[in-house]
């Protein structure tokens, strides 16, 4: 298990980094490739395609900024098995929470900017898969249901909360591009579940938009 990228350029990982990187390309050539579909020479003989959707529809569901397979992924690549996403982490710049990349705005793809989720969304049967889940996770209540869970943590956190921004006075302050400034811990929560609806809303009716129609970006 290596944290950073770094661990394998010493020389006692020179084994795994020859592995990973070969690895690494061989998939990266079967997503572009002219066959790339194909259920058993194109993407899906190298990527877990059910973490790689679970990856997908995390990130993008959160718009977070660093969603898009440029700065902070973690992935696995488990002996005799194939390359697969997580754990999940860094969602700072997350749920609205700052204008960068416009990911203030609810609506609006994300993640699916990254050049290896374009290319996987060429591919009919990756895009149903990911309806597919998605359509799942709804009728169970599992996505609607983040809102409780979002209500639930602010309660757990109130009074550690109270007492962080004593010791650091910038609830009312502008710190980091912020989308919007509330000014009390209530305020931020009600603004965060806002948006959140909005993009719930937006990537329902979008993911389940007819064939042939292209989505709003």
């Amino acid at each position: 298990c290596a944290k950073d990228p770094e661990t394998l350029a010493e020389p006692a990982w020179a084994a795994q980094r020859s592995y990973l990187e070969g690895y690494l390309q061989q998939t990266d050539n079967a997503i572009f490739a002219s066959n790339f579909a194909d259920p058993v020479q194109g993407h899906a003989a190298y990527l877990d395609t059910d973490t790689t959707i679970d990856n997908y529809l995390a990130q993008e569901l959160l718009k977070n900024v660093d969603g898009n397979l440029t700065f902070s992924t973690y992935m696995v690549k488990r002996r005799e098995g194939k390359l697969g996403f997580g754990p999940l982490w860094d969602f700072d710049l997350s749920l609205g929470a700052v204008t960068d990349e416009g990911c203030d705005n609810p609506q609006g793809w994300r993640t699916r900017s990254a050049p290896w989720y374009q290319r996987l969304f060429e591919d009919p049967a990756f895009a149903q898969k990911v309806r597919t889940r998605w359509n799942g996770l709804m009728l169970e209540g599992k996505v609607r249901g983040l809102i409780g869970y979002i209500d639930q943590r602010a309660a757990d956190l109130s009074v550690p909360q109270a007492d962080n921004f004593r010791r650091w006075p910038i609830m009312d302050q502008y710190v980091y591009n912020n989308r919007v400034n509330p000014g009390t811990y209530q305020g931020e929560i009600d603004v965060m579940k806002a948006w959140f609806n909005q993009r719930i809303d937006w990537m329902d009716a979008e993911i389940n938009r007819a064939p042939g129609v292209n989505a709003k970006r």
